[in-house]
Formats: structure tokens, C-alpha cells, sequence
């Protein structure tokens, strides 16, 4: 109960819509707590953020949808119904790439391509979380940032999240 409450209160975060990495992080770690209580902790969690990437601003709920496809449509749904999900951060050549890898079921080099050419389009067939997210991304952040799709050598997807750093 507590996990939740904590949870609404960071996606409420007093109408805010950018708010510091830490508290996403949170939200994520709270959102976990929630699921492996429904699932019987199937899932790990590993973060691999510097503690310099802490204060950076993000857009609200932007690794929360990308975790939650993680388990819906990766490890919960994979054989043996267990799996990982890992958040990382790095600088790069003109931003910041946050990356959310999980050890799911994965998907066809097709599919993953056929992601990343729809990401930036609307279609009833594709996930209305995953649009919102590289569309909030493009907005804050200009053309070019935003999400990337690839398989992992987990057996799972990783998707890159291009971000400026403001």
C-alpha cells in the first residue's frame, strides 16, 4: 500500500511535468514492488545509474511505460515466467542515453525494425505508451531525440532513451 501510495504520489508530482531522474527511478522501483507482490517476484531489478545523472530532468513516466512493456510483453510471458530489467545511464556525443535492458522473450529483428520506423507515427496497431513517450521526448528535446529499439544479448530488448542534457 505504501508502495502505491508513494507511486501516485511521484506521477503526480504537484503537475509537473519534468522531474528529476532520482524520482523516476523511485516510481520504478515502487511499480516493481507492486508487480513481483502480483507475479511472486519474478522480476530482478539492477540499476546502473551514477549518482551525477541523479538530478537530471526528465520528462514524468518516461521509463515506467517502457518498464511495464518489460514485463507485460517480455518476462512475464517468456518460458520460465521470470526475468531482469536493468536501467542504465551514459553520457554521449551531444546528450544522455538512459537505457531500460530487459532479459524477456524478445523479438524478431523484424519487429524490432518495424518499432522504430512507426515510433514517431500514429497507429492504432502500435502502443499508445511507447508513442507518447518518444513524442514527449521529441517535444522537450527537439528532433532526433527520443527512443531506439534493439535485441540484447539478455535474449530481451533494450530501448535506448536519447534525451538533450538540459
Amino acid at each position: 500500500v505504501m508502495a502505491l501510495a508513494r507511486y501516485y504520489r511521484i506521477c503526480l508530482s504537484r503537475g509537473k511535468e519534468l522531474i528529476p531522474l532520482r524520482q523516476e527511478l523511485e516510481l520504478i522501483r515502487c511499480y516493481l514492488l507492486i508487480q513481483n507482490k502480483r507475479y511472486g517476484n519474478i522480476i530482478q531489478y539492477e540499476s546502473d545509474v551514477d549518482a551525477s545523472f541523479l538530478e537530471l530532468m526528465i520528462p514524468k513516466l518516461t521509463l515506467q511505460p517502457l518498464v511495464e512493456n518489460s514485463v507485460y510483453h517480455g518476462i512475464r510471458i517468456k518460458d520460465g515466467g521470470s526475468g531482469s530489467v536493468c536501467i542504465s545511464a551514459q553520457r554521449i556525443t551531444g546528450g544522455i542515453r538512459l537505457e531500460v535492458a530487459d532479459s524477456g522473450r524478445g523479438m524478431e529483428p523484424w519487429q524490432v525494425a518495424e518499432m522504430n520506423a512507426s515510433i514517431s507515427d500514429y497507429s492504432r496497431e502500435f502502443g499508445y505508451g511507447v508513442r507518447n513517450v518518444n513524442k514527449r521526448l521529441e517535444l522537450t528535446f527537439g528532433a532526433g531525440f527520443g527512443l531506439h529499439y534493439r535485441n540484447n544479448d539478455r535474449g530481451g530488448i533494450t530501448v535506448e532513451i536519447r534525451m538533450r542534457e538540459e
